[in-house]
């Protein structure tokens, strides 16, 4: 099988490789940190996670099980729909390019402290974003055997699991509650991104096990109905869980104007102040299906250079190092 040789550009030696199977739609031009950007299929779409942990280099490749469809009364409009071939789809894609460039899937903590120190290596892990097609524990069966070993149990829409944060009614439901107890027998992680504020602070007070938020903002700074209350923050402190904080400018200060990198610097320190240094990360958000505004300044990946260099004149590199890699790295090998 052939190996990808990552040791000089990692994102655009994957880029090119990837080009075989799908066609980014974000600039991706350096390996750096966390960050999303949007891949498109023949006609699914789904997101790519990348997580760079010391020499070990983790794609969290996100599974999205829907498929778009036109609005006919209004054009250039769509909504989205559940789709088992979607979702299919997208696994048949990474697992092809994975195997024929004998990328190693992580199906377990013990996978990334087994490859930590591997030179450049590459590694897979799958993440569900949408349980919309999950009625029971046998659905989660499906997906484990799939790989799956992340669930976001929402994406815009709410479902048999839970609520959105586009409706302001609704819980956690008893399905969500059996799938939690479920997921974490199976040592699965709850990512509660996208849910509203009452299914989220009831996921934390029924979870056992650390929850995941994957890509959100603070909602005493900026209110947008995706971001989280200081009351959730508080929960996540005690359970060591992991919080990833999102560049999209509309959660940090609206849709009319651009954040800057000192505005989503004080959505940082609001969290370190607020809970530590220990359980913060790049959730980032890029990707094109959404289109959304960047901070300014960090409108590609490889801007995010300069958002690390001025994380370390405002607090110290020890912390910078930690938002950008080992938090994350930390959360995945404990829980998963």
């Amino acid at each position: 099988m052939q190996k990808i040789d990552l040791h000089e550009n990692l994102i655009n030696s994957f880029k090119d490789k990837l080009d075989e199977f799908a066609h980014p739609t974000a600039d991706i031009k350096d390996n750096l940190a966390v960050l999303q950007w949007r891949m498109y299929g023949i006609k699914n779409s789904w997101w790519l996670e990348d997580y760079k942990i010391a020499d070990l280099q983790v794609i969290g490749a996100v599974v999205w099980p829907f498929e778009k469809i036109a609005d006919p009364a209004s054009p250039g409009k769509f909504r989205i729909s559940y789709s088992e071939k979607a979702l299919n789809e997208n696994l048949d894609a990474y697992e092809a390019f994975r195997k024929q460039y004998n990328i190693k899937l992580i199906a377990e903590g013990r996978d990334l402290s087994d490859t930590k120190y591997m030179d450049f290596g590459l590694n897979f892990f799958y993440k569900l974003v949408g349980a919309d097609g999950i009625k029971s524990t046998e659905d989660v069966d499906k997906i484990y055997k799939k790989g799956i070993r992340i669930i976001q149990f929402v994406d815009q829409n709410s479902n048999g699991l839970c609520s959105s944060y586009q409706d302001k009614e609704g819980w956690l439901t008893q399905l969500g509650k059996d799938i939690i107890i479920y997921m974490e027998s199976k040592k699965m992680i709850v990512d509660v991104a996208n849910m509203n504020p009452q299914s989220m602070i009831e996921t934390y007070r029924f979870a056992k096990r650390p929850l995941l938020n994957s890509h959100t903002n603070i909602m005493s700074l900026y209110n947008d109905s995706r971001n989280i209350t200081d009351e959730y923050l508080d929960r996540i402190d005690p359970s060591n869980g992991l919080i990833g904080l999102s560049l999209n400018s509309d959660m940090i200060v609206g849709p009319n104007a651009y954040a800057t990198l000192d505005q989503f610097m004080d959505q940082i320190e609001y969290v370190k102040n607020r809970i530590g240094a220990d359980q913060v990360a790049l959730g980032s958000c890029y990707h094109s299906f959404l289109h959304p505004k960047m901070v300014q300044g960090l409108e590609t990946v490889d801007t995010l250079k300069l958002l690390e260099e001025k994380m370390t004149e405002r607090f110290w590199e020890k912390f910078t190092q930690r938002f950008f890699r080992e938090n994350a790295y930390k959360f995945l090998t404990l829980y998963l």
